[in-house]
């Protein structure tokens, strides 16, 4: 009886333990991202690294009122679908300021081969 109720303990335990680093995991390649993100701004000029950094500061206070809500299904949503805008807000800026710097679409699609890696964007457009 005990050795069935230590093997139930013990297999819970290494289910929580594995969700637990694969979260942590999730959340650090988020960070990272935004971060790397925010610092690939500065190649845009003025104006469009201004615009673009305020609207990943935005995200950023987007996914913590996800994360202060909780099980809100409602405000979960909303704050979704201000994600959402957020991200096409960021596209439009970027591919703008790439456009007038550049003058060509090769600098947007690079922009955006760099911005696949984030794993926040996935998630967030997802």
């Amino acid at each position: 009886m005990f050795g069935l109720a230590g093997s139930l303990l013990a297999f819970s335990f290494s289910l929580t333990s594995t969700r637990h680093f694969e979260r942590r995991h999730v959340v650090l390649d988020e960070a990272n991202a935004l971060g790397t993100t925010y610092m690939r701004a500065d190649f845009l000029n003025e104006a469009a690294r201004e615009a673009v950094q305020d609207i990943l500061r935005e995200c950023v206070e987007a996914r913590l009122r996800l994360l202060e809500e909780g099980r809100d299904t409602t405000a979960t949503v909303k704050n979704n679908a201000r994600l959402r805008e957020l991200l096409d807000q960021l596209w439009n800026q970027i591919a703008t300021a790439f456009w007038k710097m550049h003058n060509r679409r090769d600098s947007t699609r690079w922009f955006r081969a760099r911005m696949k890696q984030s794993t926040w964007l996935q998630h967030a457009s997802g």
